[in-house]
């Protein structure tokens, strides 16, 4: 690569015209360039050849190209590439994913169907994990563990589910089967607007109350929702709380901190990236980051990055429901409850993203990278786990939830609150 841009260089100064690098190998080399300056992970690969190999394809993809060679033509070598370097926390993000994104913590309102599914290939369709209250899907009288069938799907339909966004973001109407018991029936949902993600919900089963997390992207207000609905579940008389981080993909590192002091009340972490090492202390929802080491008088040069308004703390019987698809500062929440063993872990093996987070940096044509750039350690030094192994086993069958409408793994969580 040295070589190509002397020789660009060199061009320039004879006075001979340069050829203009095509978008395709401007958005190439821009998430080359992020890569290297901030990637903190701990993959093997040489990353170096990786991008030199993939580069040249790309070269080689365009030069056959009558067209400017888009940016389009690099998104799936890229998507390869960063599957070869072998780190889950570091992908390429489509335009379309970044606007979305934008879209989301602008609180603008797009179209939605309000729920979230899960593939069931067994049962030859999609079962309903979450539900938007007031969301298209709710309002048509679908519940949680309902099954959408395969069968006389639209194109539209097909796409929505398959995506899980309706097509062009539009207001199209979707008819599908649903069935539940054994009993299917035809219903279409027309979508509605909605703004931001599927926010925390809580709801009581007995003298147990079940927080439920979809995410913690896409929205500024995640972590203070969690500690609002502890405090409902304390003012309610709850006795125990369950904490359901099922499908819990992540996002912003400061909603699922501040979250995690409504039920451990503190704690403290080192943060390593390329050029800095910072310190972040956690207490009643507020987030403070300092640099590391401290200043030679002692004092911790620190600022304020996040505040709960209302903090509440949990101090009786809690237990964690994760399973395969929980994943980086879900399992964080998850390990940090564990480590300070105030409760269970139950579930499955998690995703395994546990021990580091991770930027979005943008990219030439609205594309971005997220890039792992951080590795989490203890304050005393130990090293966070990749993933989080729960305390009480158990699968997330989701078949058996959408045949008896049984949740046998919150069943086993709330068994062990109760014990």
């Amino acid at each position: 690569m040295k070589r190509l841009l002397t020789l660009t260089a060199c061009l320039v100064v004879l006075g001979l015209p340069a050829r203009a690098a095509s978008p395709a190998l401007e958005v190439f080399d821009a998430m080359s360039r992020t890569l290297g300056a901030h990637y903190a992970g701990t993959s093997p690969v040489n990353r170096d050849e990786l991008i030199q190999r993939y580069r040249g394809r790309l070269e080689e993809l365009c030069s056959s190209r009558k067209d400017a060679c888009s940016a389009e033509v690099a998104y799936p070598l890229i998507d390869l590439a960063l599957i070869e370097l072998g780190d889950p926390h570091t992908f390429l993000l489509r335009p379309s994913e970044v606007a979305h994104d934008d879209e989301l913590y602008r609180g603008e309102f797009t179209w939605s169907l309000g729920w979230q599914l899960a593939r069931v290939p067994e049962l030859a369709g999609w079962v309903v994990t979450d539900l938007a209250e007031g969301g298209a899907a709710a309002r048509a009288g679908i519940r949680r563990g309902d099954l959408v069938l395969e069968r006389d799907l639209s194109p539209e339909a097909r796409d929505a589910l398959e995506n899980g966004a309706l097509p062009n973001q539009q207001p199209i109407p979707l008819t599908v089967q649903v069935a539940r018991g054994g009993t299917a029936r035809e219903l279409t949902l027309r979508p509605r607007r909605a703004r931001g993600p599927l926010m925390p919900s809580l709801r009581f089963v007995g003298s147990a109350a079940v927080l439920r997390i979809p995410t913690f992207s896409g929205s500024l207000d995640i972590a203070q929702n969690v500690h609002d609905l502890v405090r409902r579940a304390q003012l309610a008389g709850k006795t125990a709380l369950i904490i359901d981080l099922r499908d819990n993909p992540g996002g912003l590192d400061v909603q699922c901190s501040s979250a995690t002091t409504a039920l451990i009340g503190r704690f403290s972490r080192t943060e390593r990236a390329r050029r800095l090492t910072l310190e972040a202390h956690l207490e009643a929802g507020q987030y403070l980051k300092a640099r590391h080491p401290r200043t030679p008088g002692g004092a911790r040069v620190g600022h304020l990055t996040y505040a709960i308004g209302r903090p509440a703390l949990w101090t009786g019987p809690l237990a964690v429901l994760v399973n395969a698809q929980s994943a980086s500062c879900s399992e964080f929440l998850a390990t940090e409850v564990q480590r300070a063993q105030r409760g269970p872990v139950v579930g499955e093996r998690t995703a395994g993203l546990a021990n580091s987070l991770a930027g979005v940096y943008d990219l030439p044509g609205g594309a971005a990278l997220q890039v792992t750039e951080r590795l989490l350690s203890r304050s005393d030094g130990t090293t966070y786990p990749q993933t989080v192994w729960p305390d009480l086993e158990i699968a997330d069958d989701l078949a058996e939830l959408a045949r008896s409408g049984r949740d046998v793994a919150l069943e086993r969580a709330l068994e062990a609150v109760r014990k």
